[in-house]
């Protein structure tokens, strides 16, 4: 993926989106995800398989060769 549609993600604001940190292949990075469909009252684990899943689909990960690990929401924007 290329670095300008990296900085673009991350850097697009949303109406309502989570702020996600996570670590790719060993590189601490940081993105906003839509979020509009996510019910209120997810608890974090839940709220983190989301992120986890919205991630592998939005940077379009390759299951078998990236390495996503250590998923933290910073917060969530209403």
């Amino acid at each position: 993926m290329s670095n300008f549609k990296m900085l673009f993600m991350v850097h697009k604001n949303f109406s309502k989106s989570v702020r996600v940190r996570y670590v790719l292949n060993g590189v601490p990075q940081e993105i906003d995800l839509a979020c509009d469909e996510i019910p209120k009252e997810l608890h974090y684990e839940e709220l983190c398989n989301f992120a986890k899943n919205e991630l592998l689909s939005t940077l379009m990960l390759n299951r078998n060769e990236d390495i996503l690990s250590d998923i933290q929401i910073i917060s969530l924007n209403k």
